[in-house]
């Protein structure tokens, strides 16, 4: 019972995230109309929303990995490990241009508003705990999978 409802919440998540890898290549090619549309002038800080938008897709992507890994039952291996380290190393990478974004408007863009550096401060944090949360759990499934290979050959 307990693992049909966990293949059912995984196929739903991974439709999801299936369906908003073709939306995210959407907006990405759209944004620069949608800015004008909006009438937001194109600037650097702009500028630095097309390779948040990339790695975040490729953020999906490797999300849409894992829950293959929990639908395929094998969640503790070293691909498991691997995909964990590889969302870690893109949410820093991520994190580290919106510090960029958020000196940025600090210093270079002092006319962007308070809402904009608050936003901005919200997600280098949220993605630098994210980074940090997914090292953790890349240890932790690393261990666990040591473990499960050591118990495997002891069987």
């Amino acid at each position: 019972m307990q693992k049909s409802k966990t293949k059912i919440i995984v196929n739903f998540i991974t439709t999801l995230l299936k369906i908003s890898i073709p939306i995210g290549v959407i907006i990405l090619i759209l944004l620069n109309s949608i800015l004008d549309k909006l009438n937001i002038k194109q600037d650097l800080l702009t500028f630095l929303i097309y390779p948040c938008i990339i790695l975040f897709l490729a953020f999906i992507y490797i999300f849409i990995k894992l829950f293959n890994q929990l639908k395929l039952e094998k969640p503790f291996s070293k691909e498991t490990v691997k995909y964990l380290k590889n969302s870690m190393i893109i949410s820093f990478i991520i994190d580290i241009i919106i510090a960029i974004a958020l000196i940025l408007s600090i210093i270079v863009y002092p006319t962007y508003t308070i809402a904009v550096k608050i936003s901005l401060t919200f997600f280098f944090i949220l993605f630098l705990g994210v980074g940090i949360a997914l090292y953790l759990l890349s240890e932790l499934f690393r261990q666990a999978t040591e473990y499960k290979e050591e118990n495997d050959l002891t069987i």
